[in-house]
């Protein structure tokens, strides 16, 4: 997030300008946007983790093991 977040920005005002050139438009974001953003990608980062945990728990190592020879 501390890479992420910045660099976001850096894209959105490099879109706006290249972009948007003969248009009125500027770059607003508010602690909201921030705040929306990492709650958004902890959330599916946490559902996708919890997903994965699930299906691994249904894994029968040793069976796993057998069949790799």
């Amino acid at each position: 997030m501390l890479i992420g977040l910045p660099a976001g920005v850096g894209v959105l005002q490099w879109l706006l300008t290249a972009l948007a050139g003969e248009y009125e438009m500027k770059l607003m974001l508010g602690v909201l946007t921030y705040s929306v953003s990492m709650l958004l990608t902890f959330g599916v980062s946490l559902l996708v983790g919890l997903m994965v945990a699930r299906k691994n728990k249904k894994i029968d190592m040793v069976e796993a093991l057998k069949g790799a020879e």
